[in-house]
């Protein structure tokens, strides 16, 4: 065992519940001396008293062996006058290895006054490393969480996750300011509450508990999300925490109102399903719409096995002559409800429903009755009503845009920071001035898809010649690269060379970024617009 590390929590555990099997109530030796401990004001236990209290006071003292405090003595006498009392309340529930979180809540809470105050770390410490209640210190309302670490992990065992995770925060430039306060806490709770002082040992679950305990407004939480990104990027957990990751998945009440047969159908494809997610997703609430329409007009057909083809040419025909919001089910979204489902909607429904079942099929999952490319169509005049509506910008507008974009400056962006900053005089932008101008001349002579331009890689543009044949003068030219998106594999296009431009001004000072997992690809790579992690 080093010099600074704490006896394992383990054996103070196993020797407490030895001692109380061979005795599971206070001796009255005990008793006596306890009711001496309480009539005396200093801190030192007279060796009469301390050899009637062995079994009490030996594994205080071994826990907090190394802690070299001097308020632990005294923070040991109020955890002895505390078991005195609980053992004339409660005959059977005195002693402290025993106790659950709420009795340790209530007790630590109790500790009031400026100088008790400073030894609630101490009870705080005993109370994890007895009864292993991690999450105590966040009930008793412990604002520093430092002192509490170097009791239960042993002094300066938690400053190599609080480098790593501040070193790499500093490096991606993730609000350098706030980390003594804000991401220092945060760490440590994670540490304490996972109960190791290893990053290894902090999972994706307990973050999320962590974050559902704190309100949105709270420095600590917002501490939280920073050091996710920093295990995702070391592998510690799969993915950084998201702002909507207690939304995720489906809600009780949005199919509580679809046959349970359809229902388990559904989730099943869902899971395997290979389309993108967003797909998925745009597909999953059109599959229940049927589910409540067969559970409506057919219950015997409740299952897409019952499904035949007088059915779904009937589910067709009801689709045709739908209004928004028929067979919704739970949804918050009124709005336009009871207007008829425009030809966008009624071919989303009809395409969703026909590639559900053409799955089902593919995959054996069903039994054909009919064929589903056939039958579950929708027909060419309504399906004509979707032809595109391209906005056309006029010339003006679109100097204007260029104009604006060519001469962007950060006075021309939001200010960041406090109202009070700002009366202050103070500006500051969210993102650099550099990133802004690249994503903005990537918009406008890119002709990208949104989701293209989110996961450009780092290294997107490549320079090249070509020769005027008219002149004969050689000029460069940009090509950009594009990652595989909806339609096509990736592949490089010639653009303006301001765009070029833009981005190598963007990349000279771009800070050092994580990898990130391109949804689309699976593989982790630099994207181009990255920004604090």
């Amino acid at each position: 065992m080093s010099a600074t590390e704490p006896p394992a929590p383990a054996s103070l555990v196993q020797y407490c519940a030895k001692t109380a099997a061979q005795s599971p109530v206070l001796k009255p030796e005990e008793r006596a001396a306890l009711s001496r401990l309480a009539g005396l004001d200093h801190q030192v236990i007279h060796e009469r008293n301390r050899v009637a209290l062995a079994r009490l006071i030996d594994p205080l003292e071994a826990g907090s062996a190394r802690w070299g405090n001097a308020l632990t003595d005294s923070a040991r006498n109020m955890l002895l006058m505390e078991v005195g009392r609980r053992s004339r309340a409660y005959w059977a529930y005195w002693a402290y290895w025993a106790w659950d979180e709420q009795v340790w809540t209530m007790f630590v809470a109790s500790v009031t006054g400026e100088i008790r105050h400073r030894r609630r770390a101490h009870l705080v410490a005993w109370g994890y490393l007895f009864d292993r209640h991690r999450r105590l210190h966040h009930r008793v309302g412990m604002p520093k969480l430092r002192p509490l670490a170097d009791f239960v992990f042993g002094h300066g065992a938690v400053d190599p996750a609080l480098e790593q995770v501040c070193t790499l925060l500093e490096r991606w430039e993730t609000s350098p300011k706030s980390q003594p306060e804000l991401v220092y806490s945060s760490v440590l709770d994670a540490l304490l509450s996972a109960g190791s002082p290893h990053l290894k040992d902090v999972t994706l679950e307990l973050l999320q508990d962590l974050v559902a305990d704190h309100p949105a407004s709270s420095a600590r939480r917002r501490g939280f999300f920073k050091m996710s990104r920093v295990l995702a990027a070391n592998g510690f957990i799969p993915e950084p925490l998201t702002g909507s990751h207690q939304q995720r998945g489906t809600r009780p009440e949005t199919v509580a109102s679809v046959p349970p047969e359809w229902l388990e159908m559904v989730l099943r494809w869902r899971k395997f399903s290979t389309n993108e997610p967003g797909t998925i997703r745009t597909k999953f609430p059109l599959l229940l719409v049927a589910g409540r329409w067969a559970a409506e007009r057919h219950p015997e057909a409740t299952s897409p096995q019952a499904w035949t083809r007088d059915i779904a040419a009937e589910y067709i025909a009801d689709t045709v002559i739908a209004v928004r919001g028929q067979w919704a089910g739970h949804n918050r979204n009124r709005t336009g409800w009871g207007e008829p489902l425009s030809a966008s909607g009624k071919a989303g429904r009809v395409d969703t429903i026909r590639s559900f079942f053409c799955d089902l099929i593919e995959w054996d999952w069903i039994t054909p009755r009919f064929d589903p490319r056939r039958v579950l169509a929708l027909r060419l005049s309504v399906r004509a009503g979707r032809d595109p509506d391209p906005r056309i910008i006029d010339d003006a507008a679109w100097a204007k845009l260029m104009a604006a974009a060519l001469t962007l400056t950060s006075d021309d962006l939001r200010a960041y920071g406090t109202p009070r900053a700002k009366a202050a005089g103070w500006h500051a932008n969210y993102y650099p001035i550099e990133m802004i101008r690249a994503l903005v001349g990537v918009w406008l002579f890119g002709g990208l898809r949104m989701d293209e331009i989110r996961r450009l890689e780092l290294e997107c543009v490549r320079w090249d010649q070509a020769t005027d044949p008219d002149i004969g003068e050689t000029y460069r030219v940009c090509l950009l690269h594009i990652p595989a998106n909806k339609t096509t594999a990736a592949f490089s296009k010639p653009v303006d060379p301001i765009v070029g431009e833009l981005i190598d001004a963007w990349q000279d000072v771009r800070p050092a970024q994580p990898d990130i997992t391109d949804r689309k690809t699976g593989q982790r790579r630099q994207h181009l617009f990255c920004y604090r992690a």
